[in-house]
């Protein structure tokens, strides 16, 4: 299911856990974010200290 129009706030660390484990579990997940470059790096920076190996 697909949710249009639709934002919401999260805790760029629980996100990252949470695409973690999706992926580890064979889910595709897409994600945009439209906060700022900033926050995308960070993000792929989080992705990177824990390690989840299936994120490209």
């Amino acid at each position: 299911m697909y949710a249009d129009k639709h934002s919401e706030s999260v805790d760029l660390k629980h996100l990252t856990v949470f695409v973690c484990g999706a992926a580890e579990h064979g889910f595709d997940v897409m994600l945009e974010i439209k906060d700022n470059d900033r926050s995308a790096y960070q993000a792929l920076e989080d992705v990177e200290v824990l390690g989840c190996s299936s994120i490209n």
